[in-house]
C-alpha cells in the first residue's frame, strides 16, 4: 500500500508549478517520499543536471517555459 504520491506523479508535478499550490500534507508526503525513494532521488539529480547545463548553455537564467517544455519532453521519452 502506497501512502502519498507515486514516483510517476512526482515526476509530473516536478515539471510544473503544481507543487506550489499543493496542500501542506501533500508537500510533506512528497518530501518524505523524496528522501527515501532512490529512483526519485536520481530523477531529481538528473533534472538538476539538465537545469545546470541549460543555464551554462543559454545564460544565467534560461526561459522557464522552454526549460519546462524540455523536462516534459524528457519525461515523455521515458514513458
Amino acid at each position: 500500500m502506497m501512502i502519498g504520491p507515486s514516483c510517476e506523479e512526482l515526476a509530473r508535478r516536478s515539471t510544473s508549478d503544481d507543487m506550489e499550490n499543493a496542500s501542506l500534507m501533500t508537500r510533506l508526503l512528497v518530501r518524505i517520499h523524496m528522501t527515501i525513494c532512490t529512483h526519485c532521488i536520481k530523477f531529481a539529480s538528473q533534472m538538476k543536471l539538465i537545469s545546470e547545463a541549460a543555464r551554462r548553455r543559454l545564460g544565467a537564467e534560461p526561459d522557464p517555459v522552454r526549460l519546462t517544455a524540455l523536462k516534459k519532453r524528457l519525461l515523455n521519452d521515458l514513458s
